[in-house]
Parts: structure tokens; sequence; C-alpha cells
């Protein structure tokens, strides 16, 4: 039995647990994974212009763009150790030992 803060009680077998696991982990690796893969080929793209207020544009559209990006990530990430923090949480409470009552 898995209770979370109080208010629910849910059932999850060894199975699901695992699944959870794996599938934080996926997430949280290609998440990682993605990041790295821009970090190395990201070239901001800044055309030449020809008064301040195109050049304000231009960064302003390319700030953006990459802020949407590391949004997206950082949710790919965020859900990835939920997942993975929930899974743990089902397999801990699996693992541990049940207290048999004294005098039985």
């Amino acid at each position: 039995m898995f209770e979370a803060r109080g208010l629910m009680k849910l059932t999850l077998t060894i199975g699901t647990s695992l699944a959870l696991i794996a599938i934080g982990i996926s997430l949280i690796v290609i998440g990682a994974a993605t990041a790295y893969s821009s970090f190395l080929q990201y070239m901001p793209v800044l055309p030449e212009s020809s008064s301040l207020s195109e050049a304000v544009t231009n960064t302003a559209y390319e700030l953006v763009n990459l802020v949407a990006k590391l949004a997206f990530l950082g949710l790919v990430i965020w859900s990835g150790s939920i997942s993975l923090k929930y899974g743990l949480n089902a397999l801990i409470q699996f693992t541990k030992p049940t207290s048999r009552s004294e005098g039985a």
C-alpha cells in the first residue's frame, strides 16, 4: 500500500513501480542528452541589422526561442524526477520487511 500525503491510497505492484522507475530514468537521460546536444550545436542566428530596433527584435526573438526550449527540457526532467520518486517510494514499500506482532 502506498500512501501519498495521507490523501489517497494507491496500490502499486512491483512491475508498476519498476515501470515508473524506468520511465523516470529514461525521461531524465533523454532530457539531459538533448540539453547537452543542443548546447554543443547552439549557434545564435543574429542577422545584420540596419537599425537598433531591428537588432533588439532579432535578439528578443532568439532569447524567447531559447527560453522556450529550456522550459520544455525543464518540464521533461521534472516529470521524469517525479516518476522516479514515486516508483522508488513504491519499490521501497515492497522491500520493507513486514513487522510481526509480538507474541504471535
